[in-house]
């Protein structure tokens, strides 16, 4: 319930009624006890505090007359009920929907002290009493709607905060899959290092094995060319065993003429 509205009491030996001072808005007065509407119109006061509208915080200069009026709207840099969700549902729920009140101050005088005053000297205890008990009534009513918003208010808090804990579980599940891919980015870096060494390794590693083969290749053609070489001499020495073969083959045959001619000569 606002804890700027009041509850005027009836005390033992002391009779009091409640008299409008003046019509608009409250000004000064330490006597003066307000009852403001439970509108939300935000103004800033010199302390740095947001009142929920203007009624309130003149209400507190009573008590206070070095507060001064700042502005209109919350005071910047400060967490007021008057925000996000909050300023919602009072929206919703004004208690002078109930209450009927205006911006009037109130004031609480004493019969005794207004005597000469017949509008107040014919209003009793008991009136104000059944005036009060209405008010009781209609301001239990407040509270009732008041507890209700508070409940809804409480709601969507909760809400928000599962969403804000469910957003949080996210993030840190990405930010979980966010360091593991960079670990795999950086195992995979590592790993392609490794490969580009191993490559320029097996590179070297051919370049060597190119260079004995090209080595290999080499002999291979000086060793062909010998052999060529080889049977080329051999072929001319074969050629030259070949004639003096004939040529002994040719002097046997004419040897064995001649003595075939000797033995035919012998014979006759």
């Amino acid at each position: 319930m606002n804890k700027n509205v009041i509850f005027v009491l009836v005390f033992i030996g002391f009779t009091v009624t409640l008299t409008v001072g003046r019509p608009g808005d409250c000004k000064g007065g330490k006597s003066q006890h307000c009852v403001c509407p439970a509108n939300i119109d935000p103004v800033c006061g010199s302390n740095l505090q947001t009142y929920s509208n203007e009624c309130q915080l003149k209400c507190e200069q009573n008590c206070n007359r070095n507060l001064k009026y700042s502005y209109k709207g919350t005071c910047h840099g400060r967490n007021t009920p008057f925000r996000g969700l909050f300023k919602k549902y009072w929206k919703e729920s004004l208690i002078d929907y109930y209450l009927g009140v205006s911006m009037v101050c109130p004031i609480l005088q004493s019969i005794r002290q207004r005597q000469d005053s017949v509008s107040t000297a014919s209003v009793t205890s008991v009136v104000l009493k059944k005036e009060l008990e209405a008010k009781q009534r209609k301001l239990n009513n407040a509270e009732m709607r008041h507890n209700e918003n508070l409940e809804l208010y409480k709601k969507w808090r909760a809400e928000l905060q599962s969403d804000e804990d469910r957003i949080k579980q996210r993030k840190a599940e990405i930010d979980e899959g966010t360091e593991k891919l960079k670990e795999q980015i950086l195992s995979g870096r590592s790993r392609i290092k490794q490969l580009e060494l191993e490559k320029a390794d097996l590179a070297a590693e051919v370049a060597e094995k190119a260079k004995e083969q090209d080595a290999v290749e080499l002999e291979f053609v000086k060793k062909k060319t010998l052999v060529q070489t080889v049977f080329k001499d051999l072929g001319a020495v074969a050629a030259e065993m070949q004639e003096l073969c004939l040529g002994i083959s040719s002097e046997i045959m004419d040897t064995e003429e001649a003595e075939d001619e000797s033995i035919a000569e012998v014979k006759s």
